[in-house]
């Protein structure tokens, strides 16, 4: 026999959206506006050349894990940093990224 809620006890219907806010509060993490608005826009803010060669990973709590193609632009954006995270801070607001961990692999290309 399959479970059933009571009648007229049914809980709130509930949508993907909701789930998915709740999960990156759970993590420490802000909003899923505000994560879209990193990876959707991330070439207008660090810039092409940089976009380049380099791409947001994740946002763990406010440390941005950033994937770089060789080390030579892991050493020039670790240099850059307080630069590049005045720029976040600009574009998704004071206080989501404060840190950077750069890491040096391949960077993923789209379809």
């Amino acid at each position: 026999m399959p479970w059933e809620n009571l009648p007229g006890h049914a809980p709130p219907a509930r949508t993907v959206a909701d789930g998915l806010e709740r999960v990156l509060r759970l993590l420490d993490s802000p909003g899923p506006a505000t994560v879209g608005n990193l990876f959707e826009n991330w070439d207008e803010l660090v810039g092409d050349q940089m976009a380049e060669h380099a791409r947001p990973l994740r946002l763990k709590g406010t440390t941005l894990v950033v994937a770089v193609d060789d080390a030579g632009w892991a050493t020039q954006l670790r240099w850059l940093s307080h630069t590049l995270l005045e720029k976040l801070s600009g574009g998704l607001g004071p206080g989501v990224v404060t840190d950077l961990e750069v890491r040096v692999q391949p960077l993923a290309t789209g379809p």
